[in-house]
């Protein structure tokens, strides 16, 4: 069913008979929406079990496992050639840049893509022609044009003012309301914090202007990034995550204007990405940071601060002083309504001639129930051994579960196909990336931000993936970037997928 509403200045409504239901849906002038067919669950399983098949997918990895581990595993999932399947890009050290094509579920297809240096690839329609354009940062800013070619443009505007900085995150979302995709940069340089400024480059028809952050916290040493509208007014604000207890840094949007703000969330620890998403289901925005150490959830307070919850929720699985957390993600891996996290955890880097030790690590899944976090790793057979990076959680295989890819840079990537669906229902939005979701259910409300950033070095799909349980949607309302707000008043059944497209 495709709603496109009345030409008229204000947004129009009107009640939608299917077979199962009547729904009441408002959408803005021109934007349309899409609820795909409810899917069954024939055979539940009891719990989500996995199958790995990375290499079944033929992905491949580094070669070299005494490589420099401060470099490598970026990860982006999203659908690069609009066939509705998701696709899949990694990046590695001194390998090329992969693409693989994903075909109905299992038939994958390897590209190599253009460009001789590592980077951390993004997923975003940059120049508003309908496709995913891959951006790539580390020592220069560079765009895959999703063109049929893939052809590779370095954007000069950024690079010319960079003198040995590492482009640590960039981020794309309209920063100043224009329409416009602008980027934020998260950046680091061993030449100190004069050379270090993380920046922000507006863009305007294809070009950009660059600016850097005000106050010396801008010069820290950045290593990862996220938008979010932190305060609510409709501007993007930016959280940056620096290494080596620098602190880290909420920098406040005011109409293009950023600041540096004041939230309990200076957190200083070795950090190394950060996840968005609401644990607790306040529709406020918490925080999990990944660090040396000790991962940290910072939960959102009401009046705009953010208080750290790690130790009474146990929501760090880390023991030991050398490890290290670097990829996270939420997700709901069991459908059950509560949000849950993948963290990905790996060695500092490499033995090399600094003499630290390599180690093999886990991913760890963290399952929630009620504000309380414990590792079931190993009861879902998580079990691989590596230095793994980033993590993204999408539905590869359409059974109704969140499928798991991890990076490691010292093997292949892992995929872990769920098996089987649950008895628990589920509800996917997909609509433009930093709209916010709000869905009722059974009398609660679960918020998400549609959010691509997802943790150190990957990308994932523009969707937000919600599990249900049992409860039965009453509504979903869906705040779109501009502020257009879409709504849908049920009950809606379940089990599907809602396509919100401007």
């Amino acid at each position: 069913m495709i709603l496109t509403p009345l030409a008229v200045l204000l947004a129009c409504s009107r009640p939608e008979d299917t077979a199962a239901e009547t729904l009441t849906i408002t959408a803005p002038d021109g934007v349309s929406v899409s609820l795909g067919e409810p899917t069954a669950c024939a055979a539940p399983r009891d719990t989500v079990t996995y199958t790995e098949v990375g290499a079944e997918w033929g992905l491949l990895g580094s070669e070299d496992a005494s490589g420099d581990h401060l470099e490598g595993g970026g990860l982006a999932v999203g659908d690069l050639d609009g066939d509705g399947d998701l696709d899949i890009v990694t990046s590695f050290t001194d390998e090329p840049l992969a693409l693989y094509i994903q075909d109905d579920g299992f038939a994958v297809s390897y590209i190599s893509l253009p460009g001789e240096q590592w980077g951390q690839p993004s997923l975003a329609d940059l120049d508003s022609d309908g496709d995913l354009d891959i951006l790539l940062n580390w020592e220069a800013a560079r765009v895959l044009w999703n063109d049929g070619a893939w052809t590779e443009k370095r954007l000069p505007e950024l690079n010319d003012l960079m003198a040995g900085e590492v482009i640590r995150s960039v981020l794309p979302g309209d920063l100043d309301g224009d329409g416009d995709l602008d980027l934020a940069l998260a950046l680091t340089s061993p030449q100190g914090p004069d050379s270090r400024i993380d920046r922000v480059a507006w863009q305007e028809d294809g070009s950009f202007t660059v600016g850097m952050l005000p106050t010396e916290a801008a010069g820290r040493s950045a290593f990862d990034a996220v938008l979010f509208d932190h305060d609510e007014d409709g501007d993007l604000d930016l959280y940056v995550v620096n290494d080596f207890q620098e602190g880290n840094v909420l920098w406040a949007n005011d109409g293009g204007d950023f600041s540096e703000a004041s939230c309990s969330c200076d957190v200083a620890v070795g950090g190394m990405g950060v996840s968005l998403g609401d644990y607790n289901a306040d529709g406020l925005a918490d925080l999990y940071v990944t660090a040396t150490a000790n991962s940290v959830l910072l939960e959102g307070m009401a009046d705009g601060n953010f208080v750290d919850v790690t130790a009474v929720t146990g929501a760090s699985p880390l023991t030991a002083p050398e490890q290290m957390g670097w990829g996270s993600t939420w997700l709901d891996h069991d459908n059950d309504g509560q949000l849950d996290v993948l963290l990905a955890t790996g060695d500092l880097w490499h033995a090399g001639d600094d003499g630290l030790p390599q180690f093999d690590s886990t991913l760890h899944l963290l399952a929630q129930d009620d504000g309380a976090f414990t590792d079931v790793t190993t009861d879902h057979g998580l079990t691989a051994a590596g230095s793994f990076r980033s993590v993204v959680a999408a539905d590869l295989n359409g059974d109704s579960v969140l499928d798991l890819i991890a990076t490691d840079v010292r093997a292949r990537p892992r995929i872990y196909l769920s098996d089987g669906c649950t008895a628990a229902d589920w509800l996917a939005v997909t609509a433009p990336p930093h709209s916010t979701v709000r869905l009722t259910a059974g009398g609660q409300t679960q918020t998400r931000w549609i959010n691509p950033d997802s943790g150190y070095a990957a990308s994932s799909p523009s969707e937000a993936w919600l599990g249900l349980g049992e409860a039965a949607v009453e509504s979903l309302e869906v705040i779109l970037p501009d502020g257009g707000v879409v709504s849908i008043t049920g009950p809606l059944q379940a089990r599907r997928r809602v396509v919100i497209t401007p």
